[in-house]
């Protein structure tokens, strides 16, 4: 059989040499063993330490059955996937090809020496490539949304479908219900945020057009130049910046102009700031 574990590196490390790194660097592992099945291709099982084996792909054709999986899974309406387990991968290189340009395939898989083993046996070269394939090993459960925070949007307005390779999940199984937990509630906290965004998108343009005559009729903060010189001035607006500076800007409110904006005004009224 052909190692496709070199060029699948080579591919990895244009996007990330870290985990390319971590990957090649693999310890070996005697609890996973790889076979030939009946089709030709390889399988996987795992050898527990009383010498039994625990099958994790079909012992027949694991290509025919990662179809299979997909296809009970898959669904035109969905363009993004999270996948928890790797194992040989024969799942990721089907749901590829189904998946249209702009879909998202995110993996989680607990055991980098298990990822050696999918890159030795099979060719990603067109997943790997896709830069809407992300892969991720032994991810600390804490840091999901850090990870997916930059699909936020994505995920919020359009969902995601697990797919979940139970005889692998089933293995690690405290361990990946943490993920998914993890995936489950940052999920919920993007659709919240949008759902809260879209709601005060509404409101503030409902007051721009009802303070429009207010607005055109106002002088501005032109008015305000060469008054406050050699002061040092803060325009404050709300976001995570504020959460984290508020006790500095309280701590020398006597020394500084604050000229605040939209929603900052009331938390800064609450920690005794007066704009």
């Amino acid at each position: 059989m052909r190692d496709f574990l070199k060029d699948n590196l080579e591919i990895l490390s244009h996007k990330s040499p870290e985990l390319c790194s971590l990957i090649k660097n693999a310890p070996n592992d005697n609890q996973y063993n790889i076979t030939t099945s009946r089709s030709g291709i390889a399988t996987l099982s795992r050898v527990s330490p009383d010498g039994t084996k625990k099958s994790l792909h079909s012992k027949y054709d694991p290509t025919q059955e990662a179809t299979q999986f997909i296809d009970a899974i898959y669904s035109d309406e969905s363009s993004n996937y999270i996948l928890i387990g790797l194992g040989l991968g024969y799942h990721l290189n089907d749901l590829h090809k189904r998946v249209p340009p702009q879909g998202r395939i995110i993996i989680f898989e607990k055991n980098p020496t298990l990822v050696r083993l999918a890159f030795s046996q099979n060719n990603f070269s067109e997943a790997l490539s896709n830069p809407g394939v992300s892969i991720h090993i032994n991810t600390d459960p804490n840091k999901i949304e850090q990870i997916l925070y930059e699909d936020r949007t994505n995920l919020a307005i359009h969902g995601y479908t697990p797919i979940c390779l139970k005889p692998l999940v089933n293995l690690e199984r405290d361990y990946y219900k943490l993920i998914n937990l993890a995936i489950k509630q940052a999920h919920q906290k993007f659709k919240l945020d949008i759902d809260t965004q879209a709601a005060y998108s509404q409101r503030f343009y409902k007051n721009i057009f009802n303070n429009g005559l207010a607005i055109t009729k106002s002088p501005g903060i032109v008015t305000t130049k060469d008054i406050f010189s050699n002061i040092p001035t803060i325009l404050v607006s709300a976001g995570p910046s504020l959460d984290k500076n508020i006790g500095l800007i309280k701590s020398v409110r006597k020394k500084i102009l604050v000229i605040t904006v939209a929603t900052a005004l009331k938390p800064l009224l609450r920690n005794g700031i007066k704009p």
